[in-house]
């Protein structure tokens, strides 16, 4: 599927998040229901930690435009939201991210959509873990950046 000016920022988000929801890896550790666009309201409709949190893309649109394709920086984060206690599940956790989109299928599916050249960077683990809905939570930032081809035809 051809990433286009309608579609650049719900395709590449979508890919992603497709990609990790239906990872045979993750669904061991995560329901496909605990991935948000957004930070999830504490409502009845929330499943509790660990949860994951695909923010919307980054786009540096500097890029140079070749014939029919604009290529682009395009930045996607990944939160991981886990309890304090729980807290030595991160590594687990980034591991099977890590291993999932590092895939040759998962590889194929972003060569796919025009995002190639993959590289994720991991921020370290908080110091101290942040209070939320009086809960003491940890968190970790997987930023995947991609050099994207927008299809301008």
């Amino acid at each position: 599927m051809a990433i286009t000016s309608t579609t650049l920022y719900s395709t590449p988000f979508d890919v992603v998040k497709n990609i990790l929801r239906t990872s045979t890896v993750l669904n061991t550790k995560f329901n496909t229901n605990d991935y948000y666009e957004y930070f999830p309201a504490f409502s009845r409709g929330f499943r509790k930690y660990p949860f994951i949190v695909i923010r919307c893309p980054e786009v540096d649109d500097k890029w140079k435009t070749f014939r029919t394709n604009k290529e682009m920086n395009y930045n996607i984060t990944i939160t991981i939201y886990v309890e304090y206690l729980a807290r030595n599940n991160l590594k687990t956790y980034l591991d099977a991210l890590h291993s999932t989109l590092n895939s040759d299928t998962s590889q194929d599916t972003f060569q796919t959509n025009g995002m190639e050249n993959m590289n994720i960077n991991t921020t370290a683990f908080a110091e101290f873990p942040d209070i939320i809905n009086n809960k003491k939570i940890v968190t970790v930032d997987i930023n995947l950046g991609f050099d994207l081809f927008l299809d301008v035809s």
